[in-house]
């Protein structure tokens, strides 16, 4: 009873050196030593690796974070547009308008998170000249310049301009001043 491979007779496991199995001789050379263990060809290279693994793997979860940033202070400035359209809509005459839509914009970019270098709203008010019963809209156009400086790394730029247009009706029945 010996099972294949286990008999004291097997090549692979006497302490010999033989012609046909040179790798089981004990105290084998380097280059019997690098035959046997192929991980050791490799020293170093896990550094290198590391090397390029980091910064790429970084880099790419910078640009996701930057991304998401981006796409929720897009939907901020369009909810802010909104408001301003909306707000400016209630107005009874042109200048309120423009004073409330500054106000409200403002204020519904503070809520929403945004915090703007440089901001600009720009009214559409023509629907505030039609006459009672006529359906019409006012318009409002809301810009925002983002900072990205915290969340940035050299060759991507430091800000960027978010646009964002919105009408709201004009109630057809309210009373208004020209």
């Amino acid at each position: 009873g010996h099972r294949d491979g286990d008999h004291p007779q097997n090549p692979r496991f006497t302490a010999t050196a033989s012609p046909q199995h040179p790798t089981n001789r004990i105290g084998a050379d380097r280059k019997d030593h690098l035959r046997m263990n192929p991980l050791s060809k490799e020293r170093g290279s896990t550094t290198l690796e590391a090397a390029i693994v980091v910064p790429v793997t970084l880099l790419i979860i910078l640009i996701i974070v930057m991304g998401g940033r981006i796409a929720m202070a897009n939907q901020a400035i369009n909810a802010v547009a909104f408001d301003t359209a909306r707000a400016a809509s209630l107005a009874r005459d042109v200048s309120s308008a423009h004073r409330i839509a500054n106000a409200t914009a403002t204020t519904s970019l503070e809520s929403n998170g945004l915090h703007c270098t440089s901001q600009d709203v720009r009214l559409d008010t023509s629907g505030l000249h039609a006459e009672a019963g006529t359906r019409r809209t006012v318009g409002a156009t809301v810009t925002c310049t983002v900072e990205l400086r915290d969340i940035t790394f050299p060759g991507m730029p430091s800000s960027t301009t978010l646009t964002a247009t919105a009408s709201s009706p004009v109630d057809p029945y309210r009373e208004r001043n020209r």
